[in-house]
């Protein structure tokens, strides 16, 4: 899939806005029942561009209900970002300490500094290996299931304070074919079973980068080396993988249900 996130955004708008349920291809007559399941044939698609900076890109409303959905294509794509400085005043805010959000400075500029100023810009790769016990200990802070719940919903739903809006649901793909989730379930897979070790800066399934390193022809003025850039290279295999764990909760807890209740009828009986 070509990552051209506007055009994509305006061409699932094209196919869904001003359209009766029945006038859809099958494909989002499917998409639009996961998001109302008792749609009918001759209720009528709102689809509208949200907002410039919020997390959700397009509003879908059907009849009194509004879903606000992510849309994502290609790979390795990115999710989130933001200033260095309001990242780390949020970690602060989890409760992450100056000690280790020091270490994440010195990962982000890379040049043996916490604020950008050294003369010598280090490659990825060597960072990983001098700060290596640092970014462990970073590391297994952040993926502390309370706060990477926090983190994940600030990249994934609401951004930063100053975005506003909240995400609903998740779609990767075109208007053509492409896969979606709630964010709940999703936020909840990442938190409850996703597992993931590395030896970079990761929360979840989610890598950390800054927006610029420039170790070749390094531009000082560029702000973009103030900023944050967080991608997720998994996101298609990790959505999968979260209905199917969905799925598979529900089925145990239907079994659950159907265990008690034909308990509580033998006790009854008796």
């Amino acid at each position: 899939m070509k990552n051209n996130g506007l055009q994509n955004e305006k061409d699932i708008i094209d196919v869904l806005n001003g359209k009766l349920y029945k006038q859809l291809p099958e494909f989002w007559k499917n998409r639009i029942r996961q998001l109302y399941h008792d749609i009918k044939d001759d209720d009528k698609i709102e689809c509208v561009k949200c907002v410039y900076n919020q997390k959700a890109d397009i509003a879908i409303r059907i009849k009194d209900k509004k879903f606000s959905i992510s849309i994502k294509s290609g790979y390795f794509v990115s999710v989130h970002n933001e200033s260095i400085s309001s990242f780390c005043y949020f970690l602060k805010s989890l409760g992450i300490s100056d000690d280790l959000i020091r270490v994440l400075k010195l990962y982000h500029y890379g040049d043996g500094t916490v604020n950008g100023t050294g003369s010598v810009h280090y490659p990825v790769e060597e960072l990983k290996i001098k700060y290596a016990k640092e970014i462990e200990e970073f590391n297994k802070e952040v993926n502390k299931k309370d706060v990477l719940r926090k983190i994940v919903i600030r990249f994934l739903c609401t951004g930063t304070p100053y975005q506003g809006g909240y995400a609903s649901h998740l779609y990767s793909g075109t208007y053509i074919f492409g896969s979606m989730i709630d964010m709940k379930t999703m936020v909840e897979y990442i938190c409850e079973e996703y597992s993931y070790q590395a030896n970079a800066i990761y929360f979840g399934p989610f890598i950390y980068t800054p927006a610029y390193r420039g170790l070749e022809n390094f531009d000082e003025t560029n702000v973009k080396r103030y900023y944050i850039n967080i991608k997720w290279p998994s996101l298609n295999r990790d959505m999968r993988d979260a209905k199917l764990w969905y799925f598979k909760k529900r089925e145990e807890r239907l079994k659950e249900i159907a265990a008690e209740e034909e308990k509580n009828k033998m006790q009854s009986e008796n």
